[in-house]
């Protein structure tokens, strides 16, 4: 019997789905290609006939779940009665996002791991980035100067949600966020 291209579209899509859970359990580190395809319910073999290597599934597998991420901050922008450079800062600095890593902005969940990623994951990052920077600059204004700041705003934003994450004391995680929302929004 055949294996039509639906079945091997199907076949990857469960691995992409193991994988992306994987990742958001442990981190693009504790990827194993044996224990995905496990997962997805599929033979170690099959794994080359869908990705040229573990790399190339951790850069699909991040790429889409920073696409994922990207989208829901768009969806609750679009919820916003007024959108603002300070309405995307609420947003990113919220209770549910700094809580729901492994759902919320990619970048902020998988920067970190990057230096730990092959060039795809990398240029992955780098692209969703750059999407970023993109929702961001109209909110600032036009032009390089503009786009500049916004690349700013996003490091800062990336950077103030990481340590938030990173605190044992609630308190000085709240600080953090308080404190990069006041400098963001000092220069806009």
């Amino acid at each position: 019997m055949g294996y039509s291209q639906a079945d091997k579209a199907q076949s990857r899509e469960r691995i992409l789905l193991a994988a992306t859970a994987q990742i958001a359990r442990g981190g693009m580190d504790s990827l194993g290609v044996s224990e995905v395809m496990k997962d997805a319910g599929l033979t170690a073999g099959t794994f080359y006939s869908h990705f040229s290597s573990r790399d190339d599934l951790i850069a699909t597998a991040a790429t889409r779940m920073m696409l994922a991420g990207h989208a829901q901050i768009e969806a609750l922008l679009e919820k916003v009665k007024k959108p603002s450079l300070k309405a995307i800062v609420d947003i990113y600095f919220s209770d549910e996002h700094v809580g729901s890593a492994e759902t919320g902005c990619g970048v902020c969940f998988l920067v970190g791991e990057a230096r730990f990623g092959g060039p795809a994951v990398r240029q992955a990052i780098s692209d969703q980035f750059e999407r970023s920077v993109e929702q961001v600059t109209p909110f600032i204004g036009a032009g390089a100067a503009a786009r500049r700041r916004a690349r700013a705003v996003v490091a800062s934003v990336v950077g103030a949600v990481n340590l938030a994450r990173a605190m044992q004391d609630p308190a000085v995680a709240k600080d953090i966020l308080t404190a990069a929302r006041e400098q963001i929004l000092a220069g806009s």
